[in-house]
């Protein structure tokens, strides 16, 4: 009987490895009020907080000592057309006439709004958590609607507020 030997030579093995790492972030969706399609009637007067996104994100700031009403009201600008309008009818606080926004992450806040009056220069803030600390305000002179832009940088509650009486149209938050 005859044996067999085979050899084999193995010069080298070279295994290479990928190592990938998935970091999951939620999506974030984007939250829009436009006042015109809330469906809330004409009002004389809201005399508590009112969800206007339907989930807590964006919130109209009253009381019984320092109402907001809602009315119809007709504008125009880019492309939209408003029917309706949100009056803070002041000066607002953290509790009162103004709109409370819960941000996931860093965001653009987009408003349309203008003066309660016209030829009186008002200026719409954003407040942090606290209601202190105003870092961005736009002014508006009540002659026509305009488009205020805000950013985040980060997740938070904020506030949006005028120094005055301020007519609200339309809200986003967009990520």
């Amino acid at each position: 009987m005859v044996e067999r030997i085979s050899l084999i030579y193995i010069f080298e093995v070279l295994l290479i490895y990928k190592i990938v790492e998935t970091i999951w972030e939620p999506v974030l969706s984007n939250v829009i009020v436009n006042i015109t399609d809330l469906g809330i009637a004409n009002s004389d007067s809201i005399t508590e907080s009112i969800d206007l996104s339907g989930d807590g994100k964006i919130m109209a700031m009253a009381s019984s000592s320092k109402e907001i009403r809602i009315n119809d009201n007709s504008k125009k600008i880019d492309g939209f057309e408003f029917g309706r309008r949100l009056q803070l009818r002041g000066a607002g606080t953290a509790d009162e006439r103004s709109i409370k926004l819960t941000v996931e992450g860093p965001a653009e806040i987009i408003v349309y709004g203008m003066s309660a009056t016209s030829n009186s220069v008002r200026t719409l803030t954003l407040y942090d958590s606290n209601f202190a600390n105003p870092s961005q305000g736009q002014s508006n002179d009540g002659n026509a609607i305009q488009k205020f832009t805000y950013t985040v940088d980060e997740a938070g509650t904020y506030y949006l507020a005028g120094d005055n009486g301020m007519n609200i149209y339309y809200i986003a938050i967009t990520y």
